[in-house]
């Protein structure tokens, strides 16, 4: 009698260990995955690099479909310094001179 009821918790255990596992499988497989949200669609927008500049400051290299955003980010607001598209052919940035003016208000 007491080993048919070590035996009966003993397999309880291994099924409720099989029941978590088989659950974390399904959440990594179906939950986890970044496009199911938004239906299987590709992400438009991605953060591609990030820079500190100090412990208040930091620029951004931001994607949106096929172009680029170079944002200036800091206690006070944001700034966009820049913005290319992919095909290179339309580059809009801030002259370095107002770049640093840009830095300096908003070390102030």
């Amino acid at each position: 009698m007491e080993l048919a009821l070590l035996l009966q918790a003993i397999l309880a255990l291994i099924f409720v260990i099989g029941l978590i596992g088989a659950s974390s499988l399904l959440y990594r497989r179906y939950l986890l995955d970044k496009n199911f949200m938004s239906g299987g669609q590709k992400k438009r927008l991605s953060i591609a690099e990030q820079l500190y500049l100090d412990s208040k400051r930091r620029l951004v290299l931001v994607k949106k479909d096929d172009t680029e955003f170079l944002i200036l980010l800091g206690v006070n607001g944001e700034t966009v310094i820049g913005e290319k598209a992919a095909n290179h052919l339309s580059i809009k940035t801030l002259k370095p001179s107002r770049i640093k003016s840009v830095l300096k208000r908003k070390k102030s």
